[in-house]
């Protein structure tokens, strides 16, 4: 008979909501999150660890931040650590970097909330870039690049994408025939290598 296994995976009915809170200020690429506007955006901070143990506590604490105006989205996350400096551990810096060596800091985007597609930013501590395409999970675009911007300090990451492809902008987004602002998926992934 097989042995039954307790699991830890927090089951939900419905996927958690996050709004982006629209800027009033120009926002400085400059990692500090310091504008009046990052203090109104919604703090997301309820993550979830997948590896090495799904479910379990996670050991450091991650929050993000996201703002938009009428051309860029911006995400702010600040990803602490036990050891500080000490424990950022990146060792590959080039663009479009090998993802399992490095940590890093994700945010994949779903414009049109289809869950079949997403696009892909990601950042190490060091503001390194790398972007790709997903389709169903299985199928991966690691030579789509896309243009959008990056500061990261060792203390807070700060990613703005500027018109990164059709889907993505603003204004395709508000076509909906109804009074509903546009729904995206979206992901915050963080690896703590």
């Amino acid at each position: 008979m097989p042995k039954k296994t307790k699991t830890s995976h927090r089951q939900r009915s419905l996927p958690p909501v996050v709004t982006a809170h629209l800027a009033t200020s120009r926002i400085k690429i400059d990692g500090k999150l310091n504008e009046p506007d990052w203090q109104q955006a919604e703090i997301v901070k309820d993550f979830f660890r997948m590896e090495p143990l799904q479910g379990v506590s996670y050991l450091y604490d991650t929050k993000v931040r996201l703002l938009y105006d009428e051309k860029n989205l911006y995400a702010g996350a600040f990803c602490k650590d036990s050891l500080g400096r000490k424990g950022v551990r990146v060792q590959d810096l080039r663009r479009d970097f090998s993802w399992g060596e490095n940590d890093i800091f994700f945010v994949q985007l779903d414009p049109q909330n289809l869950k079949q597609y997403y696009i892909s930013f990601q950042t190490t501590p060091y503001g390194d870039q790398r972007d790709m395409q997903a389709f169903n999970d299985q199928n991966y675009d690691n030579d789509w690049n896309a243009l959008w911007s990056v500061f990261a300090l060792i203390a807070r990451i700060l990613v703005t994408m500027r018109r990164v492809c059709h889907p993505f902008q603003i204004h395709s987004l508000s076509r909906n025939n109804s009074d509903e602002p546009p729904t995206w998926g979206i992901t915050f992934s963080r690896l703590a290598r």
